[in-house]
């Protein structure tokens, strides 16, 4: 039960701490969110610090989960797998806005060490899903993949997050086609 629990607690914060961001939630909005005392979460978690860097570290396990599962669907060809990878990070700002947001602020002030460690981790754990996929297909056509080829794909990823979002606006609306760019990266390995 206490699994559940402190589990229940990082999943509301992860909420609370998208929609309000570190400064304006408070552990009470939480607490009361969740029908409990503020003493039950401090059980759990010594500081709101601590729970807010549970709830990145929470995020950024979901996403890697999400990664592994897109990839491993054998129902699909590799190259749709790999499209819907990249389809998958322009969804980031609707489904994880607490990553989504922490992404921005490292562009804007690279000082919050314990962020970009957190975000840092995720990125080379992203790299190692790519590049176990990518070896393993690539093995079938007897050729390799560096990890220089892993990392741009794993940047490019996120930085179409953000391109995405950009060419709707300046296209009223019209999103990127992320299939020609995805499989062009694949071909140029």
């Amino acid at each position: 039960m206490d699994l559940d629990r402190k589990s229940q607690i990082i999943k509301t914060a992860v909420k609370r701490f998208a929609r309000h961001g570190l400064g304006k939630t408070t552990l009470e909005e939480i607490a009361g969110d969740l029908r409990i005392g503020k003493a039950t979460i401090y059980n759990y978690f010594t500081s709101k610090e601590e729970l807010f860097y549970k709830s990145l570290n929470w995020d950024s396990n979901i996403i890697l989960e999400d990664i592994k599962n897109i990839f491993s669907n054998a129902d699909n060809t590799f190259e749709y797998n790999f499209i819907q990878y990249f389809n998958y990070k322009t969804t980031m700002l609707e489904k994880y806005k607490l990553i989504y947001d922490l992404t921005i602020l490292l562009f804007q002030d690279s000082t919050h060490e314990k962020e970009k460690e957190i975000l840092k981790n995720m990125l080379n754990e992203e790299e190692k899903i790519v590049q176990t996929v990518l070896t393993n297909e690539l093995k079938k056509n007897k050729k390799t993949v560096g990890i220089k080829s892993v990392r741009n794909i794993v940047l490019t990823s996120w930085g179409l997050t953000y391109s995405n979002q950009l060419n709707m606006i300046k296209d009223e609306g019209k999103e990127l086609k992320l299939d020609e760019i995805a499989l062009g990266m694949l071909n140029n390995i």
